[in-house]
């Protein structure tokens, strides 16, 4: 599989990447330069939403009045028995959005705790709304991009996530949200996290380097400078 993965990307004449963590992936693994262009999110995520709409979804899903989301499959490599043991020790309440093969699993490690809310799937419109009724997002696993904390901080919501991949380029610390290397790490950022420290204006504008318009408006450049430069030869 190695060898032929290696002889087709010798035909490839141009490369993208989602994030400079992956643009160094490439060069290190097949020694060749490549161009990033992040992925952006729709407008919607952006859009104010009426107040009684978002109550809607939280008496919907009887909410708490204040909550720590993840939006996720639940797979192992997710790390979201992290949060779950973080959260716990924090005294903070965590409602998980999403359904996987590690669910439960989490559940044992929750172990009944009130605090922790397994809610299952929702809709892409009612995670607009949980975003932000959320106090904070959580994001545990190693991503090439990720881009569920950029949908949050378009709602204006601070994102926690670990140090390492693509995030480093999307969350901005302490304007946008917090890193961490360590469920321990996680767990004390939980125990001093409050949501006043974070401006929502800023952590809005963050997001804003990561549009639908922009990617689109950064993909036909690409592809426009490609074009002219093919059509000299």
């Amino acid at each position: 599989m190695r060898i032929w993965d290696t002889n087709i990307a010798k035909r490839v004449d141009y490369w993208t990447a989602n994030s400079k963590y992956i643009q160094k992936k490439i060069k290190r693994t097949y020694g060749v330069d490549s161009t990033v262009i992040y992925p952006g999110i729709e407008e919607r995520y952006f859009e104010t939403r009426k107040q009684s709409q978002i109550n809607e979804v939280k008496e919907k899903y009887s909410l708490p009045d204040d909550f720590i989301l993840i939006v996720s499959r639940l797979y192992d490599y997710k790390k979201i028995d992290w949060a779950i043991r973080a959260c716990i020790r924090a005294s903070k309440k965590l409602v998980i959005v999403g359904e996987g093969p590690d669910r439960k699993y989490l559940e044992k490690v929750a172990d009944k705790n009130p605090n922790i809310i397994f809610q299952g799937y929702v809709s892409d419109d009612e995670a607009i709304s949980l975003f932000r009724l959320a106090s904070l997002l959580l994001f545990c696993g190693l991503e090439d991009f990720g881009i569920v904390p950029v949908e949050a901080m378009a709602a204006g919501t601070p994102v926690f996530a670990l140090k390492e991949g693509g995030l480093l380029e999307t969350v901005k610390e302490h304007i946008s949200g917090e890193f961490f290397k360590t469920e321990q790490e996680l767990c004390n950022l939980l125990k001093d996290f409050d949501k006043r420290r974070y401006n929502r204006e800023a952590i809005i504008k963050q997001a804003r380097n990561f549009t639908e318009a922009k990617f689109l408006n950064n993909l036909e450049k690409y592809i426009t400078q490609i074009y002219e430069k093919e059509t000299k030869k």
